[in-house]
Formats: C-alpha cells, structure tokens, sequence
C-alpha cells in the first residue's frame, strides 16, 4: 500500500509541476520585437494605396462627365430629328387630309348637280318638249 501511496503522491506533484510550466510558458512577457521597419513599410504601402485610389476616382469622375457629355448631345440630336421628322409627317398627312377632302367634294359635286345646273336642264327640257308638242 505504500507503494500506491508513494506513486499517487509522484504524479500528484509531476502534474503540478506541468501545469507550473504550462501556465509559466504561457503567460510569461513576450520579448518585443522591433516592428519599427514593418510598420514603415505599411505606411508606405497604405500612402501608394491612398495615391492610387484617388487617381482612380479622378479618372472615373473624368469618364463619368465625358459620357455625361456624350449622352446630352446624343440625346438632343434625336429629339432634334424626332422633332423635324414629327413636323415632316403632321405637314404630309395634313396636306394628304386636305387632298382627300377636296377629292370628295369634287366627287360629291360631279354627282350633285348644282342649282344653276339644275335650272338649265330644266329649261332644257321645256324646250325639247316643246319642240316636240310642236312636231306632233
């Protein structure tokens, strides 16, 4: 029995000693490290970022107007051409109206005999009957 004793009593302290070591390598003061070089680098990187970023926004506000431009100035040639070919075609249909309506008077009129038409055919007629009551 002391031998069971003897051995709790050895792995009893060999744990405590591991765990002394563990939490002694764990929470021990790291050494610093000079950082100085890799933070200059990164403030150098972080400026060249900076310089490009704003170039590319330069550049795209440049593209950004131009197609601005491009677009007003396309738009208002088809709204000129809309316009002359809107005013082409009221003018045409216009004109197209007006040459049918004329066309239907003159058919109407050319079917219709007119008053003074009508009052010579009738005296046109009196005469012919009474060429007749003569001839019989």
């Amino acid at each position: 029995m002391e031998l069971s004793v003897f051995i709790w009593i050895a792995l009893a302290l060999f744990g405590a000693a591991a765990i002394i070591a563990v939490s002694y390598f764990m929470f021990r003061p790291q050494p610093q490290a000079d950082l100085s070089p890799y933070l200059a680098q990164i403030e150098r990187q972080q400026a060249e970022l900076a310089g490009r970023l704003a170039s590319l926004a330069e550049s795209q506000e440049v593209g950004r107007s131009q197609l601005a431009s491009n677009l007003n100035s396309r738009l208002d040639e088809v709204t000129q051409n809309v316009t002359q070919n809107l005013t082409e075609n009221s003018t045409k249909t216009l004109l197209t109206s007006i040459s049918k309506a004329r066309i239907t008077i003159w058919r109407k009129a050319a079917r219709k005999p007119s008053p003074q038409t009508l009052k010579s055919a009738s005296t046109q007629r009196s005469r012919s009957t009474s060429r007749r009551s003569h001839c019989v």
